[in-house]
């Protein structure tokens, strides 16, 4: 019983590693968006290189109250 109780509490540390690497996945692939948008909405350089930064930007500003909201929830 203890193989299988470990095992679980393995996979539940594996998740929030594994969504991590999802979000950043998500993050590069708007890196290889840019040049599209570039063309798309004829931006100068300067306003497109700005586009990846400011996915990150909202990545933190998202993360950090869920991360808040997660640590009160754990309390309970």
């Amino acid at each position: 019983m203890t193989n299988s109780n470990t095992g679980k509490n393995l996979i539940l540390k594996l998740i929030p590693v594994m969504l991590a690497f999802f979000a950043m996945g998500f993050v590069d692939s708007v890196g290889i968006a840019t040049n599209y948008v570039k063309k798309d909405f004829l931006l100068p350089d300067k306003i497109a290189n700005i586009l990846p930064s400011m996915v990150f930007f909202w990545f933190l500003v998202g993360s950090v109250p869920t991360g808040m909201l997660m640590n009160k929830i754990g309390r309970k």
